[in-house]
């Protein structure tokens, strides 16, 4: 029934609103602030991963394609030494497959001669021999081999590779050597290009070497990258309507073999590279979504769930406020909620058990008031009885009535004095602070209980150090501190023998503190009571005896003084209580 109330006022509890606000507020704005700032991260990361692996990848390229042109060269100087020892025969050229990437890497070598005669190595048809300029035969003496492009009818041009016969005897000619395009580029093999990417090789400003893309149009971006001299770096262009992403990185030939560089690209429609981002972005935001809702499911449950232990002290408070002093309130929620329950069904025990403590300290407030009456009614005739007294003695002459009436005289006095003492003491305390000896207190208090410790037989000790500092304090109040506490030490002897009845009263500095002790050799306070004797209404004592305020007034009156109070007790041994005072406090009401 609980539950089901809970869920239809659920929407209704100002409370479990403003926890379910904040619950959202303090759960989906950091979500939402992360989530932002997370996706902008990723995305970037993921766009410049993406960019980062195409360069790569072109860049993997064009250290391949120079890696052939080198195995390439080291190949031709072998043919060249077979060429020239007679070892060589002619024959014709394997037609060289990408995939299983057997065949001859040279479509066909001419040895050309110092005469310009030409013959055929490998292939059927000598083409002519390639022109070559001053510059190209001072290199070749210098280098191994040196690289021309020889355009053709075809889209491709050819790329001859050029090496002396003998380096030693130039006059032996040279060797021309068509490369195989298909092994040069690399294109067709498997695992040679990734997915969806396209490569093209060219010269800026000259030609296309190589192009898996018909008809793309990118060499101006490109140029005007490559004329800020830049080595390697990442262009978009268009073709046919589409995107693309261009990664593209330099060849540096012409140290090696006279040529100028080439330029790898490798192209890939930009929805290929941020295929990744989109479907990151639909699966991120389903994720945030169903974040949202699993942080609004938890938030409703938590709230429901703290919403129990509210609603049951709250019925609980209706019904003590009604007067049902039985019931109480039965939460296990195994947190604060729990304990704040246990505190409240312990305030109203103490409460229940309060009301018959308030009508027993009403009727003994009610007696207070009557007392102090007596003592105003009584104060009056004893006026007059010792005026009369007075006027007695001067007339009558005898011994023997003499002394009677001096008699009656000092009784007379000692009632009156009685009288000044419980007056004093049955002041309401002002509350104002003034500077006083605690030995004068004590000696005040001594004598208030002067006739109650002869009636109890109980001898009290004073050892009251001389020339102690003076502390702020309040007279009455400090009164009814010890007061209170040689009373309780008076109670704790009613089952004791009375010839060992003892009470100790001592003042003494130390540590710049006066200290105040009160103990006695009483009974003692069992140790399953001594952490309840200071809590108000709670008293061992019958009803005729005590309410159980006293400790709890002595308390508040030492905290208007910054006084501490310290209790050492041992069952069956006795009881002190230790009181210290600051001389330099500045105490306050």
């Amino acid at each position: 029934m609980i539950s089901k109330n809970l869920d239809q006022t659920f929407p209704k509890s100002k409370f479990g609103f403003k926890i379910f606000l904040l619950f959202v507020l303090c759960a989906l704005l950091p979500l939402l602030a992360i989530s932002g700032v997370s996706y902008v991260f990723v995305t970037h990361q993921l766009k410049s991963e993406a960019y980062y692996r195409l360069r790569q990848q072109c860049k993997a390229k064009g250290f391949e394609i120079y890696e052939r042109l080198t195995s390439l060269e080291t190949e031709l100087a072998s043919i060249a030494r077979e060429v020239g020892a007679g070892r060589w025969r002619h024959h014709e050229p394997r037609h060289y497959d990408p995939v299983t990437r057997e065949g001859s890497r040279f479509a066909s070598i001419v040895h050309f001669r110092q005469n310009g005669h030409a013959v055929s190595i490998l292939g059927k048809v000598p083409p002519p021999p390639p022109k070559l300029r001053s510059a190209n035969l001072s290199s070749l003496k210098q280098r191994k081999s040196i690289v021309l492009v020889l355009n053709t009818q075809q889209n491709q041009p050819d790329i001859v590779m050029i090496q002396l016969l003998d380096p030693n005897h130039p006059d032996k000619g040279y060797l021309a050597a068509r490369i195989e395009k298909l092994y040069l580029w690399g294109i067709g093999a498997e695992g040679s290009l990734p997915p969806d990417v396209e490569m093209v090789v060219t010269q800026p400003g000259k030609q296309i070497l190589v192009s898996s893309v018909r008809n793309y149009e990118f060499s101006r971006p490109l140029v005007e990258k490559y004329n800020q001299s830049a080595f390697s770096g990442v262009f978009e262009s268009q073709h046919q309507g589409r995107t693309f992403i261009n990664a593209y990185w330099s060849l540096f030939l012409n140290h090696r073999f006279m040529l100028s560089d080439w330029v790898v690209i490798l192209s890939q429609s930009r929805s290929s590279v941020l295929a990744p981002i989109s479907k990151f972005s639909t699966i991120f935001f389903l994720l945030i979504l169903l974040t949202f809702w699993i942080i609004m499911l938890l938030a409703i449950i938590n709230i429901r769930k703290r919403l129990k232990p509210v609603r049951a002290l709250k019925r609980g408070a209706q019904k003590i406020a009604n007067g049902e002093w039985h019931h109480r309130v039965d939460v296990h929620s195994g947190d604060e909620f729990e304990l704040v329950a246990e505190a409240f069904n312990d305030m109203v025990q103490k409460l229940e058990k309060s009301q018959s403590m308030l009508v027993q300290a009403t009727k003994m407030s009610t007696f207070g008031q009557m007392a102090a009456g007596i003592v105003h009614e009584i104060g009056q005739p004893l006026s007059s009885i010792s005026g009369y007294t007075d006027l007695l003695a001067l007339e009558v002459t005898e011994e023997k009535p003499a002394r009677f009436i001096s008699i009656m005289q000092r009784e007379v006095s000692r009632l009156a004095e009685i009288i000044a003492k419980f007056r004093s003491f049955s002041r309401t305390s002002s509350d104002i602070f003034t500077s006083l000896q605690i030995n004068d207190v004590i000696y005040q208090t001594h004598k208030l209980v002067e006739h109650q410790l002869g009636m109890r037989q109980v001898r009290i000790q004073l050892a009251l150090q001389e020339g102690l500092p003076d502390i702020p304090g309040d007279k009455n109040g400090l009164q009814q501190v010890f007061l209170n506490l040689v009373i309780n030490s008076i109670d704790a002897f009613e089952d004791q023998p009375k010839q060992q009845n003892m009470i100790y009263l001592r003042t003494y500095l130390k540590n710049d503190q006066v200290f105040a002790e009160v103990e006695d050799n009483g009974c003692g306070i069992p140790l399953h009571l001594q952490e309840d004797i200071f809590e108000p209404f709670f008293t061992t004592k019958s009803e005729d005896k005590g309410t159980g305020l006293g400790l709890a007034i002595l308390q508040s009156i030492l905290h208007k003084h910054d006084a501490i109070l310290e209790m050492d007790t041992q069952p069956g041994r006795g009881t002190c209580f230790k009181i210290s005072f600051n001389p330099d406090s500045d105490a306050s009401v």
